[in-house]
Protein backbone atom coordinates (compact mmCIF):
# COMPACT_ATOMS: atom_id res chain seq x y z
CA UNK A 1 0.00 0.00 0.00
CA UNK A 2 1.33 3.08 -1.10
CA UNK A 3 1.91 5.77 1.83
CA UNK A 4 0.56 9.42 1.92
CA UNK A 5 3.43 12.51 1.48
CA UNK A 6 3.17 16.17 1.72
CA UNK A 7 5.28 19.04 1.97
CA UNK A 8 3.66 23.10 2.41
CA UNK A 9 5.18 25.98 2.94
CA UNK A 10 3.33 29.26 4.22
CA UNK A 11 5.27 31.78 4.41
CA UNK A 12 8.08 30.96 6.64
CA UNK A 13 6.86 27.68 7.91
CA UNK A 14 6.77 24.23 6.34
CA UNK A 15 4.47 21.70 7.25
CA UNK A 16 5.48 18.01 6.94
CA UNK A 17 3.95 14.86 6.13
CA UNK A 18 1.27 14.40 9.23
CA UNK A 19 1.33 18.23 10.13
CA UNK A 20 -1.52 18.86 8.00
CA UNK A 21 -5.12 17.91 8.44
CA UNK A 22 -6.75 18.23 5.38
CA UNK A 23 -6.26 20.13 1.64
CA UNK A 24 -8.40 20.58 -0.81
CA UNK A 25 -7.74 22.44 -4.49
CA UNK A 26 -10.11 23.32 -7.23
CA UNK A 27 -8.90 24.23 -10.65
CA UNK A 28 -11.02 24.75 -12.97
CA UNK A 29 -10.84 26.62 -17.14
CA UNK A 30 -14.11 27.78 -16.03
CA UNK A 31 -12.93 30.67 -13.66
CA UNK A 32 -9.78 32.79 -13.34
CA UNK A 33 -7.82 31.75 -10.44
CA UNK A 34 -7.24 28.48 -8.87
CA UNK A 35 -8.44 28.23 -5.16
CA UNK A 36 -6.54 25.85 -2.15
CA UNK A 37 -7.70 25.09 1.21
CA UNK A 38 -5.16 24.48 3.84
CA UNK A 39 -6.36 22.69 7.32
CA UNK A 40 -3.46 22.41 9.57
CA UNK A 41 -3.11 22.63 13.83
CA UNK A 42 -3.45 26.05 15.44
CA UNK A 43 -0.27 25.46 17.57
CA UNK A 44 -1.37 27.06 20.98
CA UNK A 45 -4.00 28.74 19.22
CA UNK A 46 -0.31 31.21 18.01
CA UNK A 47 -0.39 30.20 14.78
CA UNK A 48 -3.20 32.20 13.11
CA UNK A 49 -1.10 35.35 14.24
CA UNK A 50 2.09 34.25 12.66
CA UNK A 51 0.45 33.47 9.22
CA UNK A 52 -0.24 36.44 6.89
CA UNK A 53 -2.84 37.40 3.94
CA UNK A 54 -0.16 37.61 1.58
CA UNK A 55 2.00 35.11 2.59
CA UNK A 56 3.58 32.85 -0.29
CA UNK A 57 2.23 29.54 -0.45
CA UNK A 58 3.39 25.96 -1.85
CA UNK A 59 1.83 22.89 -1.65
CA UNK A 60 3.39 19.02 -2.61
CA UNK A 61 1.92 15.96 -1.93
CA UNK A 62 2.05 12.71 -3.17
CA UNK A 63 3.03 8.74 -2.64
CA UNK A 64 6.27 7.06 -1.24
CA UNK A 65 8.48 10.27 -1.12
CA UNK A 66 7.64 11.53 -4.81
CA UNK A 67 5.64 15.04 -4.19
CA UNK A 68 4.48 16.56 -7.07
CA UNK A 69 3.31 20.31 -6.72
CA UNK A 70 -0.37 20.91 -6.68
CA UNK A 71 -0.70 24.42 -5.87
CA UNK A 72 1.48 28.20 -6.04
CA UNK A 73 -0.40 30.78 -4.94
CA UNK A 74 -0.68 33.11 -2.01
CA UNK A 75 -2.85 33.50 1.61
CA UNK A 76 -6.08 35.53 1.19
CA UNK A 77 -7.70 34.93 4.80
CA UNK A 78 -7.73 32.85 7.97
CA UNK A 79 -10.54 31.45 9.90
CA UNK A 80 -8.55 31.80 13.71
CA UNK A 81 -10.21 27.98 14.85
CA UNK A 82 -8.97 24.40 15.56
CA UNK A 83 -7.79 23.21 13.15
CA UNK A 84 -6.56 26.81 11.51
CA UNK A 85 -8.57 27.40 8.03
CA UNK A 86 -5.96 28.93 5.67
CA UNK A 87 -7.72 30.08 2.09
CA UNK A 88 -5.23 30.98 -0.77
CA UNK A 89 -5.65 31.76 -4.39
CA UNK A 90 -2.90 31.42 -6.81
CA UNK A 91 -1.44 34.47 -9.14
CA UNK A 92 -4.20 36.08 -9.17
CA UNK A 93 -4.01 37.33 -6.02
CA UNK A 94 -1.38 39.80 -6.90
CA UNK A 95 -3.45 41.29 -9.94
CA UNK A 96 -6.20 42.04 -7.40
CA UNK A 97 -3.58 44.22 -5.51
CA UNK A 98 -2.85 46.35 -8.65
CA UNK A 99 -5.65 48.79 -10.07
CA UNK A 100 -5.41 50.34 -13.51
CA UNK A 101 -6.97 53.10 -15.95
CA UNK A 102 -6.47 52.84 -19.87
CA UNK A 103 -8.52 53.28 -22.93
CA UNK A 104 -7.82 52.09 -26.51
CA UNK A 105 -9.55 53.20 -29.72
CA UNK A 106 -8.49 50.79 -31.29
CA UNK A 107 -6.59 47.35 -30.26
CA UNK A 108 -6.37 43.84 -30.18
CA UNK A 109 -6.41 41.19 -26.97
CA UNK A 110 -2.82 40.53 -26.97
CA UNK A 111 -1.95 44.72 -26.75
CA UNK A 112 -4.27 44.65 -23.84
CA UNK A 113 -2.98 41.50 -22.44
CA UNK A 114 0.45 42.23 -22.45
CA UNK A 115 -0.72 45.84 -20.86
CA UNK A 116 -2.15 43.61 -18.16
CA UNK A 117 0.64 41.37 -17.38
CA UNK A 118 4.38 42.86 -18.50
CA UNK A 119 6.71 40.46 -18.67
CA UNK A 120 4.66 37.58 -18.64
CA UNK A 121 5.03 34.39 -21.05
CA UNK A 122 0.72 34.76 -22.44
CA UNK A 123 -0.74 32.02 -24.61
CA UNK A 124 -3.60 33.85 -26.53
CA UNK A 125 -5.57 33.86 -29.99
CA UNK A 126 -5.30 36.94 -32.53
CA UNK A 127 -9.11 38.86 -31.10
CA UNK A 128 -9.80 42.58 -32.51
CA UNK A 129 -11.24 44.53 -29.44
CA UNK A 130 -11.48 47.82 -31.16
CA UNK A 131 -12.52 50.25 -28.26
CA UNK A 132 -11.85 49.04 -24.99
CA UNK A 133 -11.61 50.69 -21.76
CA UNK A 134 -10.62 50.05 -18.12
CA UNK A 135 -11.60 52.82 -15.36
CA UNK A 136 -10.03 52.21 -11.60
CA UNK A 137 -10.47 48.25 -12.26
CA UNK A 138 -8.35 45.64 -10.50
CA UNK A 139 -5.95 44.06 -13.23
CA UNK A 140 -8.18 40.82 -11.85
CA UNK A 141 -11.46 42.91 -12.74
CA UNK A 142 -9.84 43.99 -16.19
CA UNK A 143 -9.33 39.76 -16.90
CA UNK A 144 -12.78 38.61 -15.71
CA UNK A 145 -14.16 41.78 -17.63
CA UNK A 146 -12.07 40.07 -21.04
CA UNK A 147 -13.39 36.81 -19.93
CA UNK A 148 -16.98 37.49 -19.83
CA UNK A 149 -17.03 39.97 -22.89
CA UNK A 150 -15.36 37.70 -25.01
CA UNK A 151 -16.47 34.28 -24.16
CA UNK A 152 -12.97 32.62 -23.93
CA UNK A 153 -10.81 31.06 -21.11
CA UNK A 154 -8.35 33.22 -18.73
CA UNK A 155 -6.34 30.97 -16.23
CA UNK A 156 -2.47 30.95 -15.00
CA UNK A 157 -0.60 27.56 -15.34
CA UNK A 158 3.19 26.53 -14.90
CA UNK A 159 4.40 29.92 -15.05
CA UNK A 160 2.32 31.26 -18.16
CA UNK A 161 -1.02 32.69 -18.69
CA UNK A 162 -3.80 31.30 -20.86
CA UNK A 163 -6.14 33.78 -22.38
CA UNK A 164 -8.09 32.56 -25.77
CA UNK A 165 -10.65 30.28 -26.69
CA UNK A 166 -11.65 26.85 -24.70
CA UNK A 167 -9.81 23.64 -25.18
CA UNK A 168 -7.09 25.53 -27.67
CA UNK A 169 -3.94 25.55 -25.80
CA UNK A 170 -1.25 24.88 -28.30
CA UNK A 171 -0.10 21.69 -25.89
CA UNK A 172 -2.91 19.44 -24.81
CA UNK A 173 -1.60 16.53 -22.47
CA UNK A 174 -3.73 13.37 -21.89
CA UNK A 175 -4.00 10.94 -19.03
CA UNK A 176 -6.09 7.52 -19.04
CA UNK A 177 -8.54 6.54 -16.60
CA UNK A 178 -9.74 2.86 -16.69
CA UNK A 179 -13.26 2.33 -14.80
CA UNK A 180 -12.63 -1.16 -13.36
CA UNK A 181 -8.74 -0.17 -12.65
CA UNK A 182 -8.38 3.57 -11.57
CA UNK A 183 -11.94 5.53 -11.61
CA UNK A 184 -14.85 5.26 -10.37
CA UNK A 185 -17.97 6.69 -12.62
CA UNK A 186 -20.17 7.85 -9.87
CA UNK A 187 -21.74 11.14 -11.24
CA UNK A 188 -21.25 10.38 -14.45
CA UNK A 189 -24.11 9.78 -16.55
CA UNK A 190 -24.53 8.54 -20.45
CA UNK A 191 -26.65 10.82 -22.98
CA UNK A 192 -27.45 10.52 -26.64
CA UNK A 193 -27.34 13.87 -28.71
CA UNK A 194 -30.61 13.59 -29.08
CA UNK A 195 -31.53 13.51 -25.84
CA UNK A 196 -29.55 16.54 -24.49
CA UNK A 197 -31.77 20.42 -24.19
CA UNK A 198 -29.90 23.67 -24.53
CA UNK A 199 -30.77 26.72 -25.11
CA UNK A 200 -27.88 29.57 -25.36
CA UNK A 201 -28.36 33.54 -24.38
CA UNK A 202 -25.83 35.10 -26.08
CA UNK A 203 -25.13 38.72 -25.37
CA UNK A 204 -23.36 40.88 -27.25
CA UNK A 205 -21.62 44.14 -25.53
CA UNK A 206 -21.43 47.27 -27.74
CA UNK A 207 -18.67 50.17 -27.10
CA UNK A 208 -21.73 52.46 -26.29
CA UNK A 209 -22.76 49.78 -23.79
CA UNK A 210 -26.20 49.31 -25.63
CA UNK A 211 -26.63 45.27 -25.55
CA UNK A 212 -27.80 42.97 -28.86
CA UNK A 213 -29.47 39.32 -27.02
CA UNK A 214 -30.06 36.56 -29.22
CA UNK A 215 -31.58 32.92 -28.02
CA UNK A 216 -30.77 29.69 -29.91
CA UNK A 217 -31.31 25.89 -28.92
CA UNK A 218 -33.97 24.02 -27.26
CA UNK A 219 -36.67 26.84 -25.62
CA UNK A 220 -37.10 23.66 -22.62
CA UNK A 221 -33.33 22.96 -22.25
CA UNK A 222 -31.00 24.29 -19.27
CA UNK A 223 -29.71 27.79 -20.06
CA UNK A 224 -26.00 28.90 -20.99
CA UNK A 225 -25.44 32.41 -21.18
CA UNK A 226 -22.44 34.10 -23.55
CA UNK A 227 -20.78 37.58 -23.37
CA UNK A 228 -19.04 39.14 -26.01
CA UNK A 229 -17.69 42.56 -27.17
CA UNK A 230 -18.72 44.09 -29.85
CA UNK A 231 -20.17 41.63 -31.99
CA UNK A 232 -23.18 42.09 -34.62
CA UNK A 233 -26.47 39.80 -34.34
CA UNK A 234 -25.31 37.67 -37.15
CA UNK A 235 -21.56 36.92 -35.39
CA UNK A 236 -22.98 36.32 -32.08
CA UNK A 237 -25.40 33.71 -33.64
CA UNK A 238 -22.63 31.77 -34.97
CA UNK A 239 -20.70 31.88 -32.01
CA UNK A 240 -23.52 30.63 -30.23
CA UNK A 241 -24.51 28.00 -32.66
CA UNK A 242 -21.19 26.55 -32.29
CA UNK A 243 -21.15 26.76 -28.26
CA UNK A 244 -24.45 24.32 -28.59
CA UNK A 245 -22.33 22.04 -31.31
CA UNK A 246 -19.54 21.42 -29.03
CA UNK A 247 -21.94 20.83 -25.85
CA UNK A 248 -24.23 18.13 -27.69
CA UNK A 249 -22.56 15.14 -28.31
CA UNK A 250 -23.40 11.40 -27.40
CA UNK A 251 -21.43 10.38 -24.27
CA UNK A 252 -20.59 10.86 -20.56
CA UNK A 253 -21.52 14.29 -19.02
CA UNK A 254 -21.26 14.92 -15.28
CA UNK A 255 -17.99 14.15 -12.84
CA UNK A 256 -16.02 10.77 -12.07
CA UNK A 257 -13.69 9.78 -9.02
CA UNK A 258 -9.66 8.72 -8.97
CA UNK A 259 -6.96 8.70 -6.74
CA UNK A 260 -4.18 11.10 -6.73
CA UNK A 261 -2.26 9.25 -9.48
CA UNK A 262 -2.25 9.96 -12.55
CA UNK A 263 -2.02 13.46 -11.86
CA UNK A 264 -4.88 15.68 -14.14
CA UNK A 265 -5.46 19.10 -14.95
CA UNK A 266 -7.69 21.15 -16.46
CA UNK A 267 -8.15 21.45 -19.88
CA UNK A 268 -6.17 18.12 -20.57
CA UNK A 269 -7.62 15.54 -22.33
CA UNK A 270 -8.83 12.06 -20.45
CA UNK A 271 -9.46 8.94 -22.45
CA UNK A 272 -11.94 7.29 -20.67
CA UNK A 273 -12.39 2.86 -20.88
CA UNK A 274 -14.93 0.48 -19.25
CA UNK A 275 -14.17 -3.31 -20.11
CA UNK A 276 -18.83 -3.34 -19.40
CA UNK A 277 -19.00 -0.68 -22.22
CA UNK A 278 -16.83 -0.75 -25.14
CA UNK A 279 -18.73 1.58 -27.35
CA UNK A 280 -18.75 4.43 -24.98
CA UNK A 281 -14.94 4.50 -24.93
CA UNK A 282 -13.82 8.12 -25.59
CA UNK A 283 -11.75 11.26 -25.31
CA UNK A 284 -13.27 14.39 -22.91
CA UNK A 285 -11.87 17.50 -22.11
CA UNK A 286 -11.80 18.16 -18.24
CA UNK A 287 -13.75 21.36 -16.86
CA UNK A 288 -12.26 21.23 -13.30
CA UNK A 289 -10.76 18.77 -10.97
CA UNK A 290 -11.20 19.10 -7.31
CA UNK A 291 -8.23 17.20 -5.63
CA UNK A 292 -8.67 16.43 -1.95
CA UNK A 293 -5.84 15.32 0.60
CA UNK A 294 -7.05 13.69 4.10
CA UNK A 295 -7.35 11.06 6.65
CA UNK A 296 -9.06 9.70 2.96
CA UNK A 297 -6.21 9.82 1.16
CA UNK A 298 -5.75 11.54 -2.13
CA UNK A 299 -8.74 12.29 -4.35
CA UNK A 300 -9.95 13.85 -7.68
CA UNK A 301 -12.67 14.38 -8.65
CA UNK A 302 -12.56 15.34 -12.60
CA UNK A 303 -15.64 17.03 -14.30
CA UNK A 304 -15.81 16.37 -17.87
CA UNK A 305 -16.01 19.20 -20.54
CA UNK A 306 -17.05 18.33 -24.10
CA UNK A 307 -16.01 15.60 -26.27
CA UNK A 308 -12.55 15.73 -27.72
CA UNK A 309 -11.79 14.16 -31.63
Amino acid sequence: MRKMDSYIEIGNYIFRTGKVNAISIKRSRKTIGNTATIRVPNFQKKLDGLIKVGDPVLIKFGYDGDLKEEFAGYVTGIKPKSPLEISCEDELWKLRQETVTQSWKSTDLKQVLNFLLPGSEIETQPIVMAPFRLDRVSKAEALAKIKDAFGIDVFYRSGKWYVGFAYNERVTPHVKYHFQKNAWMDQLEYKKEEDIKLQVKAISILPNNKRIEVDLGDKEGDTRTLHFYNKNEAEIKVLAAEKIKQMKHDGYVGKFRAKGLPFIDHSWIVELQDDFYTNRAGNYFVDEVTTTYDENGINREIELGKKAS
